[in-house]
């Protein structure tokens, strides 16, 4: 019994190593298909490999380099597990009277199989290796199509980008063209292949494609957040001065000097402020046609933009309105100066009577105290009401010269003070 046993477990292991030997020629025979590798030369063109992939590995960047995962390791590993797997299916397979006799439970009577160690194993191994390896041409090829975008993960073009941002001889000419030469590069990478079918293999390149695209919207947002940056900036200057402006001309002036001022103020604001900071107001909409083109702006900007294209028409009744109100001050102040003149060259005749009547005074004759000191009073009063009237042609003469009228001598009180 025990001898037939025996032979029955012999042939049962010959059948089993045949089927273990059966399954790995089947499983290298069809990898064995893959042998021709995925060299696709120069250039990869679509419809090369046809055969239906049996392993997916993505396109990973560590931000210096692009590489697989899984890599050549992992890959070798999955495949020499698979040989294992086979081989260990075909182990701890009990021979058959562990399963007829009761009292044999338990017990652990195997057939006998192929060994991981046979060189059966090895052989089926080392070919899978091979096979392997020529269908890693491909991927590390197909990788060196990526080397003209490695400067978007290296930081080159970040570090491009910001050098130009530094110039100050930008025109939003050179920054349309900047930024239409990464919309284009942008739509380059947008339109790479997702997937490359290598015979073995199908790369997965979609995630990368997406970061790279990425990288440059990134860059391309920095150029155009710095016009709406200095858009808004300008406009913002722009809108203060044409308020300060606006202020300014509404002024009540006090003094003739203030209302002379003021009105050269407004002639220049009218005649040449107002050009330029028209020009300026092209230059904006100049702006906001390119940024109409590439950015998208808050409800703050247009706003803005708004308010500074309407500024050169507000500031025209403005300007009216100013023109009215400082000629009508002007003539004031003139008839203001003519009144003040009249009374000053009256009070001059009353000063004049006085001191001719006090050169009338006989000095001489004068014997009581009381007399010399009456003289001596009239004679301080007199010299301080001189003094006063000096000051007060000097102010004269200066409105006169602000509201450039000839300057009036005064020759009268020149001799009442000699």
């Amino acid at each position: 019994v025990e001898k037939f046993f025996c032979c029955v477990a012999a042939l049962m292991g010959k059948h089993l190593r045949q089927l273990v030997e059966l399954s790995l020629k089947d499983f290298v025979d069809f990898v064995a298909s893959y042998e021709n590798g995925n060299n696709f030369g120069s250039e990869y063109v679509d419809l090369s490999f046809v055969a239906p992939q049996i392993i997916k590995v993505f396109c990973v960047t560590d931000y210096v380099d692009i590489s697989f995962s899984p890599g050549y390791s992992d890959l070798e590993s999955t495949l020499l597990r698979a040989v294992s797997e086979i081989v260990s299916a075909a182990k701890r397979i009990n021979r058959v009277e562990c399963y007829l006799f009761p009292e044999m439970e338990g017990q652990t009577f195997l057939l006998r199989s192929v060994g991981h160690d046979e060189t059966l194993v090895k052989r089926a191994e080392d070919r899978l290796k091979e096979i392997l390896k020529s269908n890693m041409i491909g991927p590390e090829k197909y990788a060196e199509s990526y080397d003209a975008y490695v400067c978007l993960l290296d930081g080159r073009t970040a570090q491009d980008v910001t050098a130009y941002l530094a110039q100050s001889d930008q025109t939003l000419k050179s920054f349309s063209k900047k930024i239409d030469e990464l919309k284009s590069l942008q739509a380059e990478l947008k339109a790479l292949r997702w997937t490359a079918p290598l015979n073995m293999l199908c790369v997965d390149c979609r995630e990368l494609n997406e970061l790279l695209a990425e990288k440059v919207d990134v860059q391309i947002q920095r150029l155009i957040k710095h016009v709406v940056d200095k858009n808004r900036e300008l406009n913002r200057g722009l809108c203060q001065r044409y308020d300060e402006i606006s202020d300014k001309i509404y002024e009540m002036p006090d003094t003739t000097e203030d209302l002379v001022n003021l009105f050269e103020f407004y002639q220049q604001a009218c005649d040449v402020t107002a050009y330029k900071m028209l020009e300026e107001v092209k230059e904006a909409a100049e702006r906001l046609t390119f940024l109409m083109d590439y950015a998208y702006l808050p409800d703050e900007d247009i706003r803005l933009n708004s308010t500074t294209f309407t500024w050169p028409k507000r500031m025209g009744p403005i300007f009216e309105v100013s023109q009215m109100r400082l000629t009508s001050r002007r003539d004031k102040a003139e008839a203001d100066l003519k009144k003040k003149k009249k009374n000053f060259e009256a009070l001059l005749e009353e000063y004049s009577k006085e001191i001719e009547n006090y050169k009338n005074y006989d000095l001489q004759t004068m014997k009581k105290p009381e007399e010399l000191s009456g003289a001596v009073d009239k004679l301080d009063s007199m010299t301080e009401k001189l003094t006063k009237a000096e000051e007060t042609a000097q102010d004269v003469n200066k409105e006169e010269e602000l509201l450039e009228w000839e300057v009036t001598p005064y020759p009268q009180l020149q001799q009442m003070t000699v």
